[in-house]
């Protein structure tokens, strides 16, 4: 029997439970719940549509708020902070808010030093501040070479320092270089997150 539910699946489960339920009692004849103020589900946060784009301008922004959306991700990451502001003016005239530049892949685990990635994402950054964003989607690195199945995958790590011990049950041994290259890149990705600490404190994203 299985015990890992996904999150998906235990509510369309109980969805589909609760309708099961409802139409039970219909067909019995008697009278479903009555639905009350209490029985709404309380929400912390209001999910918004958004939608990813290139550059900011308006021919994109007008089409954005006639399909409904009310935010936008933009990919231009490396324009000045006066463009990503002047950007910022022409979403807002649409009502729509900016609100993550996707600088996406970078190589902070490069044997030959991660200066530059670390310098793209500073200007990143600004280019955010500018947009009026508080957010970068930033992937700080991949690694390759010859991985476990997806269904052979069975982690231990230390929590501590995200560092693996193990990528599958038994003997590691064949997984040696795998593993040796996830922590190098967990390890290599910390020390160039640590150096934009500052600038990301600095420019409020």
């Amino acid at each position: 029997m299985r015990n890992d539910l996904t999150r998906r699946e235990f509510m369309m489960g109980s969805a589909a439970a609760g309708a099961g339920l409802f139409a039970a009692r219909a067909f019995a004849g008697k009278p479903g719940p009555k639905a009350t103020a209490a029985d709404a589900p309380v929400f912390k946060t209001k999910l918004l549509k958004a939608n990813i784009a290139g550059g900011i301008d308006a021919k994109q922004c007008e089409a954005f708020r006639e399909a409904g959306f009310e935010g936008i991700e933009t990919r231009a990451w490396s324009v000045t902070p006066d463009k990503a502001m002047a950007g910022r003016k022409i979403a807002e005239k649409f009502g729509l808010k900016i609100h993550s530049v996707m600088r996406a892949w970078v190589n902070f685990n490069n044997p030959k030093g991660a200066d530059g990635d670390i310098a793209s994402v500073e200007k990143a950054l600004q280019a955010a501040a500018g947009y009026g964003a508080d957010a970068i989607l930033l992937v700080p690195c991949r690694t390759g070479g010859k991985c476990p199945n997806p269904w052979d995958y069975d982690y231990e790590f230390d929590p501590k320092t995200a560092r693996i011990t193990r990528v599958v049950k038994g003997d590691n041994a064949p997984w040696a270089d795998y593993i040796k290259a996830q922590n190098d890149a967990t390890d290599m990705s910390r020390a160039a997150l640590e150096k934009l600490i500052a600038p990301a404190e600095k420019a409020g994203v």
